[in-house]
């Protein structure tokens, strides 16, 4: 005789059945979720040792890294690049290029890969937008305060270098602000005039000459390119 599976047994069977699929669906999302964290460009932003951090172009260094959604991804090291893969792990991703795996952990939105010498810490690169060309004197004139660095490679709040800059600028005449634990204040003064849409004027240190060209840029900010980097001033008025 042939036994058929009631309404009643047939659902006490796929009760459990279904509480396999909802939890496995539940955990799909979380990974997809998680590797939506990861999706993307991201780039050396210093060099750990000793507990401390530094630019990695003090080293020579200069890496970035662009993971996929598929798994993929590029790994750029001193203008090399190299194909691998990477995905998700507790706390933070593994990465396989050029068949060397290493684990990174995410700690407030940066990328720390650690050993017993020393660490990597990777970022979002920051992208600021392109510089206004309709600008008069009148746009650079106020007062600004630093408020992003990038020096030697290395992304920073002022704070986090323990120093702060402003910068005054009244028609001609610019004043550069800048305070430090190792120099305490320091003021200097120096003469600056419009050239385009670039406010240019000529520092000096150690005897060393150098010419700035600050930019307004389409969010309002002010820039400050140099030889080791970027700063970003915000205005204070």
């Amino acid at each position: 005789m042939k036994k058929t599976l009631s309404k009643k047994n047939l659902l006490v069977f796929l009760a459990p059945v279904m509480v396999v699929m909802l939890v496995f669906a539940a955990l799909s999302v979380a990974i997809a979720d998680d590797s939506q964290t990861y999706i993307g460009g991201w780039a050396l932003n210093a060099v750990a040792a000793k507990g401390k951090e530094f630019p990695p172009g003090m080293f020579g260094m200069e890496a970035s890294m662009t993971l996929d959604e598929s798994g993929g991804g590029v790994m750029v090291t001193n203008g090399n690049a190299v194909a691998g893969t990477w995905e998700v792990c507790d706390g933070g991703i593994v990465t396989n290029f050029a068949d060397k795996q290493v684990e990174y952990a995410l700690k407030d939105g940066k990328l720390y890969m650690e050993n017993d010498e020393m660490g990597l810490v990777f970022v979002r690169p920051m992208i600021k937008p392109p510089a206004r060309t309709d600008v008069t004197l009148e746009d650079f004139e106020g007062a600004w305060i630093a408020t992003f660095m990038k020096l030697l490679g290395m992304e920073a709040t002022p704070a986090e270098l323990d120093t702060e800059m402003k910068m005054i600028i009244t028609g001609t005449q610019v004043k550069l602000i800048s305070t430090s634990e190792s120099q305490g204040e320091l003021l200097e003064v120096y003469d600056g005039e419009l050239d385009g849409y670039e406010y240019v004027f000529i520092s000096e240190s150690a005897g060393v000459q150098a010419e700035n060209r600050l930019l307004i840029l389409e969010d309002g900010t002010l820039a400050l390119p140099n030889s080791a980097g970027m700063i970003w001033f915000e205005t204070t008025k």
